[in-house]
This record gives structure tokens, sequence and C-alpha cells, in this order.
């Protein structure tokens, strides 16, 4: 599809750069980078006051692996759980 597309819409960069030089799906100036929309720079404030009471919230110790998201086949949890 990508042939036949006037434009391909990447998230980031990092996936630019994915789609034009790892998959060699099209070229540079077809992707454009529209962002999210999400202000992700929150979550870099306390990181670790948030994450000590995040801990202490749901009693897992600090020597515990905590995964949060979705369970979906996308986020391949078990190839996560299998190298753990």
């Amino acid at each position: 599809m990508a042939k036949k597309s006037d434009a391909i819409i990447a998230i980031s960069p990092i996936q630019k750069g994915e789609l034009v030089n790892k998959y060699k799906i099209t070229s540079d100036e077809k992707v454009r980078v529209i962002p999210l929309g999400f202000d992700l720079d929150r979550f870099q404030v306390n990181k670790e006051e948030k994450r000590s009471k995040f801990r202490a919230d749901y009693n897992v110790a600090e020597n515990e692996i905590a995964i949060i998201g979705r369970l979906a086949p996308i986020k391949n949890n078990s190839g996560f759980l299998d190298s753990m």
C-alpha cells in the first residue's frame, strides 16, 4: 500500500527511521511525523517517588518485577516473561 499512498504517518522520528531505513517500506519524503499528542513529560517528574508509592500501594517488593499494560498479543507479554 505504500506505493499507492500519497503519504505515510509515523508517530515518532524513530518509527519513521524504521519505516524508511530498517523495513524499507517507502522513501523519506513520503513519511510525515505526527506525534501522538500525549504529554509524556509528566511521567518523568518525581519518578522515584511515584515508583516507591506504587510499590507500597500495591505491595510490590523492590526485587519484584511489575508489568502494567493490557494483555494483548501485540504487547508480547509471554515473550517478556520467557526472557525473564
